[in-house]
């Protein structure tokens, strides 16, 4: 029960992001907005009786105050001096608010908190002049995908403000992804006070406020409420004070790794790129090892990267490729079912191969052609080379069991996680994985996946379930009847 709200007379609402403590409304960056109006009014008081039958009565201890203890008495005076590194605004009073729209989270409601998300990303998509986000907790993988993509846009500035606990390993990487698509990124907060705002302002004309943060509980769980309202008098005001906020906050800096600043030092001639998804891979360089390296020895710079953090690192390696994506995979999930981080993933690498990035996927084939994997993976093959990724599968007589993902033969993330959508949420499976940032690009990265034994014929899925059949009954042969089934195939079409 996330809300900080009340409803006055039937006609004012107070709500904001503020709870009604000391540190609330002493020490924290927080807001409070007194709304007078009978409509709005209504909405929350509608809300709040929604509440009622599944709340439970608060019966308070039935002890007597002695005679001689004075009653208790409100003092609005601050305890102490505020902790904020700047004044805070002086009450603001506005009369021109054109609409003011509230949505409430886990309500049974038209406008709840799952289509609060939806308007939230399509003002995100449609913005013209600026965003500008001050958010507490930024963690709803869509909304970050959107502010990346808006930033990466390069057309409308995109600025971030959020509390120091978003420095977190947890949320670490979400900034980085941010920063790495081009948005500026502060953060404001100590032990002694929270940047505990939860506002968006969209072209200086409208702004989002209330309680919920940018979380799949907060729109999904929790009893939150999100305001949307068209003011631009209230916009410019609380863009002053956003302002403020980050002439005092410490600019963001990712770690030191250079994920996505990687320079692209090998001239196409060398080392080809934007390869066609068809037939036989014939046309690689020379110089190619007859099978993958059991032995490669790197040197590389190494960060540790915990569960939720594998897919956001990932997916600035992918949008930043400037030559290749080669990746070698035991386990994709599922593409008929509902799967929003994977469906990321897989539109990233639609997406460099669009724009000339020779993107190469392996993976693994179990030997029983019953395994619901077999047709899984038959699936993302003809799905993803129709968008131009070329998508091979590994012979089904040996276990492909790496999770391997090579960038521009210079970034390697290797590791647990398979491109399931319990490992690339980070929320339902433990995982563990390295991102290694080599100095240089090292062509063997490449041996080492273009040389593991594959399908050979992928231009259609007739012709590689044929070949696949074929191996699977090669398989199951041993002594002279495997040679007569080997004598019996064209020796072109010999595995």
């Amino acid at each position: 029960m996330h809300l900080k709200c009340a409803v006055v007379d039937e006609d004012t609402v107070i709500t904001g992001a503020a709870n009604w403590t000391v540190r609330g409304f002493d020490n924290n960056v927080e807001d409070s907005l007194f709304l007078q109006s009978p409509a709005l009014a209504q909405a929350y008081r509608a809300r709040l009786d929604r509440l009622s039958p599944v709340s439970e009565l608060y019966h308070a201890p039935s002890e007597v105050r002695p005679e001689n203890t004075p009653a208790m008495r409100a003092d609005l005076t601050p305890a102490k001096p505020s902790l904020l590194p700047f004044a805070a605004p002086k009450l603001l009073r506005l009369n021109s608010i054109r609409t003011a729209r509230v949505f409430f989270s886990s309500d049974s409601g038209p406008d709840n908190g799952l289509l609060a998300a939806q308007v939230l990303l399509a003002g995100i998509q449609a913005a013209q002049k600026r965003v500008d986000v001050a958010m507490y907790l930024l963690v709803e993988p869509t909304l970050v995908e959107a502010l990346a993509r808006k930033a990466a846009e390069g057309k409308v500035p995109v600025r971030l403000l959020v509390d120091s606990g978003m420095l977190d390993s947890s949320s670490r990487s979400i900034l980085e992804t941010l920063v790495a698509a081009g948005a500026q990124v502060n953060w404001l907060g100590s032990e002694k006070f929270s940047m505990h705002l939860k506002a968006l302002v969209l072209d200086e004309s409208s702004v989002w406020t209330g309680s919920a943060n940018w979380s799949q509980s907060a729109f999904a769980h929790n009893i939150e409420d999100l305001l949307l309202i068209e003011s631009p008098d209230l916009a410019r005001a609380y863009t002053r004070h956003f302002d403020t906020l980050h002439a005092a906050a410490t600019p963001f800096h990712p770690a030191s790794l250079p994920v996505s600043t990687f320079s692209n030092a090998v001239d196409s001639a060398e080392f080809p790129v934007g390869l066609p998804p068809s037939g036989p891979r014939t046309n690689w360089p020379a110089g190619l090892q007859d099978s993958a390296d059991d032995t490669l020895l790197l040197s590389a710079s190494a960060r540790y990267l915990a569960d939720g953090e594998y897919l956001p690192v990932l997916l600035v390696l992918v949008r930043n490729a400037h030559q290749s994506v080669l990746a070698s995979m035991y386990v994709m999930g599922d593409p008929q079912k509902d799967q929003p981080n994977l469906d990321q993933l897989t539109a990233a690498l639609t997406q460099a191969a669009q724009r000339g990035v020779y993107v190469h996927l392996l993976l693994h084939m179990p030997l029983p052609e019953t395994v619901t994997m077999n047709q899984i993976h038959q699936d993302w093959a003809e799905k993803l080379r129709a968008q131009g990724v070329d998508v091979r599968l590994h012979i089904p007589a040996i276990s492909l069991h790496e999770k391997v993902v090579v960038v521009d033969l210079a970034k390697v993330l290797i590791g647990s996680h398979n491109w399931s959508e319990g490992a690339l949420s980070g929320q339902k499976v433990l995982e563990s994985g390295v991102l290694l940032v080599l100095p240089r690009q090292d062509r063997r990265l490449a041996d080492h996946i273009l040389n593991r034994e594959s399908i050979r014929d992928m231009r259609t899925p007739a012709q590689w379930q044929e070949e696949l059949r074929t191996l699977r009954q090669l398989e199951n042969l041993s002594g002279k009847e495997r040679e007569a089934f080997l004598d019996q195939l064209d020796p072109e079409e010999t595995p």
